[in-house]
Formats: structure tokens, sequence, C-alpha cells
């Protein structure tokens, strides 16, 4: 043991004490980000062998295996709780550790550490990995930040201001990131890939008119999400479904009821904002919404001389090819009916 070094965390002074402790006394932190996005939480905290096996499977803990290996020891030591030897940070070198020890248990038996006192306080623990995963060389990703400050805020009742002042960010960040992550656990889809889709879905100021007007868009979405129609966040989500808002009403509506009758997919309703006409399904959806529209109604009614003519002729050439096609569709749906039997 060294003399120690002091560190300021959540506004109380901490003593840092160097140490090598044997890798078989440390234990994972359950509680951090990386491992906690990392298996359902809904039942029982997962074991130190389940945190073990889900951290060596990822490729960043098997590049650390091999950085530690060529240097031969940690560089970056782990921060040991006092007590319960619980590793605060550093929970993924500790598993590429590991995959060492199978090699060599001699070598690699005792593990460089840092140790805090046994009753460092949450806050101190939270303020502590925000200095390392927010503004150092080790970002979480955005799912698992979101996660921690969810159930540091839903465990303590702390406020989101306070969150962010402790952290070194801004408030509404800290807002945001607790509004989606509680949307996902309300839709019971904690998958860690969706994190980007519900962040779009939720930010859009667009997409929050529509979700105002109609109760049962949410659920549409969260099941396209799910079942993997809407695939892509950037542009299902942020091109596609927030632009829906921009559509004269009439149109807007019928997209939005069509969407959620399942009777338009986001595909579809892409090509038709789009103006894609790759196949004649959107592009009937699209002359529908037009014709129906009572703008568009009004526009021809109030028509005059060769303009009202021409237009009386093309709806009727419309009508008739409709009407043809129409039967020509019937037609073929009797015969092949009558062929099946």
């Amino acid at each position: 043991m060294t003399d120690g070094e002091k560190i300021q965390l959540a506004g109380k002074t901490y003593l840092l004490v160097s140490r090598e402790i044997p890798q078989n006394q440390l234990k994972y932190y359950v509680d951090n980000p990386r491992v906690y996005s990392s298996f359902d939480r809904s039942g029982e905290d997962p074991s130190q062998h389940d945190i073990e096996m889900a951290l060596i499977k990822r490729e960043k803990v098997k590049e650390l295996k091999s950085a530690i290996e060529a240097v031969g020891t940690l560089v970056s030591p782990l921060f040991v709780r006092d007590g319960d030897f619980t590793v605060l940070e550093g929970n993924q070198r500790l598993a590429a550790y590991r995959m060492l020890v199978k090699k060599d248990p001699q070598k690699w038996n005792h593990v460089p550490c840092r140790v805090l006192p046994g009753d460092i306080s949450e806050n101190a623990i939270f303020a502590l990995l925000g200095q390392f995963h927010l503004h150092g060389q080790q970002n979480w990703e955005p799912f698992e930040l979101a996660g921690y400050l969810y159930r540091r805020m839903t465990s303590s009742g702390a406020d989101p201001k306070a969150v962010a002042k402790e952290l070194g960010v801004q408030s509404n960040l800290v807002k945001k990131y607790y509004e989606v992550y509680e949307f996902m656990i309300n839709n019971d889809d904690l998958e860690p890939q969706h994190w980007s889709h519900y962040f779009e879905y939720l930010k859009s100021r667009k997409i929050s008119k529509i979700r105002k007007e109609c109760a049962s868009f949410d659920n549409i979405v969260v099941q396209g999400i799910k079942g993997g129609t809407i695939n892509d966040a950037r542009k299902d989500i942020r091109e596609t479904l927030s632009n829906v808002s921009d559509l004269p009403k009439a149109h807007r509506d019928e997209i939005i009821e069509g969407l959620v009758k399942r009777e338009i997919s986001v595909e579809q309703c892409k090509e038709i904002i789009g103006g894609k006409e790759k196949d004649i399904l959107p592009a009937l959806i699209k002359f529908k919404l037009l014709i129906s529209d009572p703008k568009s109604e009004r526009a021809l009614i109030n028509l005059a001389g060769n303009d009202q003519r021409q237009c009386m002729f093309e709806l009727r050439m419309i009508k008739s090819k409709v009407e043809r096609i129409i039967n020509k569709m019937e037609d073929d749906n009797s015969q092949n009916e009558d062929e099946a039997t």
C-alpha cells in the first residue's frame, strides 16, 4: 500500500489508495451501465459469472486483453470500493484481466487498483463515473448513459438540474435521456440498438403534434420498431414520420389513419411523401389523397371556361380507365378463384 491522494467527488473529499488486489477478490459492479445494459433487469440481478460471460464476449474486452498483455500490466488501474472490493470503474478491464489469468494465473493474479473508502456515497460514485465516461476517453453509449441517469433519478429522487450539474452537462439532455429511457421501459423494449429510434421519435417536435392528435400512434411506432419494419432511425423516423406533419391536414390525417390501420407501411409512406413512385400502390395512395382533399375539390369546382372543360375531360378519362381496370381485376380474381376450386 502506498500513501494516498485526495479526490473531490460530489462536494466531498475522498482518499485514494493504490494497492494490488488478488483478482479473485474483486467483484463486478452490477449497476455499472455497461453491465446493466447487457441484461434483462426485470428480475434478479445477474450473478458475477453471468456478468463475466457477457463482458468477455465484447470486442472491446478482447481488444483490452491484447493491449494489457502487450504492455504487461494495467496502464489505468481499476477504481475499487474498499470492503467488498466492488470495481466501480474498470469492469471491462477486469474481464480482460481474468481472460489473461486463465493463460497464466501466477503472472496475472494481482490487479493494480485505486481503492476508495467503503462508505463512499452513491452520489460520489455517480460523479466518479461521470468524470470517466462523459468527459474522459471511455465514453458510454447513449443508451448506457440514459439507463444510468434514469436509475440515478428514480432511486434518489434527484432533480435533473442537480444531476446535470454533477455531471457537467445540460439539464435538457438529462431530461430527454430520462424521457426516452422511461418510454422504452413503459413499452417493454430495452434493446440497446433501438435507442436511436426512440430518441429520434421523441425529440421530434413535428411528431409530438401527431402523437397529441392520435393516441394510438405510439403503439404503431413501437410495434414497427420491435418488428423491424421501422429499422432506420434517420430515414424512417426523422425523414419520414416527422415530415407527415408538413402535409395538408387532409393528407396527413389519411396517412396517419392508414398507418394506424396498417393499410400503409412506413416504406409506402416514405415514397408518398418523397414523391418516389417506385411502385403503383404508393402512387395510387398519393392520388387518392390529392383527389379527396376538400381543397382540391373546391379548386376543381371553381374552375371556369377551358380549364374547367379540360379538367372534366381528364376526370372522365380517369373514371373510364379506372372502371376498365377494376373490371379486368375482378375478372382475373374470378378466374383465379375458379381455377383454385
